[in-house]
């Protein structure tokens, strides 16, 4: 089992968006231990809207791969309605799910980069994951390491 750290965000009917993720993830085969921090509200990172974003940590052990566990969350993002649009990066969306850690690995793939490249710099990933972490000792543990580990 491999433990992951995500980080959700919707702006667009962002409760019940929010609220809606949460329950399908938790259908994600092979996956299971699911945590979610509380809401972060924030202001769009690199746009403008006038729609504020609510994200979540969120944390899980899974036996997939972290291709079959990609896979699995664009599923969840198209059900929900998640348009990706080659032309416009960030946008207005309905759900958004970034895989920020998938143990203690480094991927560097075309479709995915882990960890998170962004993940110190946006306050929106970083502040509930802290959040999550404050509230779980066995997260906590890991988080430092992975924290210590990212300087490499």
């Amino acid at each position: 089992m491999e433990r992951v750290i995500l980080c959700i965000g919707s702006n667009i009917e962002p409760e019940k968006h929010i609220e809606e993720v949460k329950e399908k993830v938790k259908q994600i085969p092979k996956t299971t231990g699911w945590l979610f921090s509380t809401y972060y509200y924030s202001l769009p990172d690199s746009f403008t809207s006038d729609n504020v974003f609510i994200n979540v940590a969120a944390y899980c052990e899974t036996e997939l791969t972290p291709q079959e566990f990609l896979e699995e969350i664009h599923k969840v993002e198209e059900e929900m309605g998640r348009v990706r649009d080659p032309n416009r990066r960030y946008m207005d969306r309905v759900i958004d799910i970034d895989i920020i850690f998938w143990g203690n690995s480094k991927i560097n793939e075309k479709d995915l980069v882990i960890p998170h490249p962004k993940w110190k710099e946006r306050h929106f990933i970083l502040n509930p994951i802290k959040q999550l972490v404050s509230e779980h000792k066995f997260i906590k543990n890991y988080f430092n390491y992975l924290k210590g580990k990212s300087e490499d």
